[in-house]
């Protein structure tokens, strides 16, 4: 998804990107979540459980982080995280 839109975009253009909460070992274990492989896990969906820094890493190979925030759901008491990214 983030190679089609840095292919897809005008310079400038931007895309938001949400990502969820990164679990820990803990958490990983509690939930019955499955590891794939490195960070690659299974439940039920795949989700690739980077750290914040790992995707900063990883977008700012294609685009410029305009913007980045965490968002806070009390009602699930997780955090995910927001990238506002811009084509450079």
């Amino acid at each position: 998804m983030i190679g089609e839109s840095a292919r897809i975009l005008k310079r400038a253009g931007k895309v938001l990107v949400k990502i969820n909460q990164y679990l820990t070992q803990e958490q990983i274990a509690e939930w019955s979540i499955h590891p794939i492989s490195g960070n690659l896990l299974d439940d039920g969906l795949l989700l690739w459980n980077n750290t914040t820094e790992e995707w900063r890493e990883f977008f700012s190979t294609r685009f410029e982080i305009y913007r980045e925030e965490e968002v806070y759901y009390p009602e699930h008491e997780q955090t995910n995280r927001l990238f506002c990214l811009i084509k450079p």
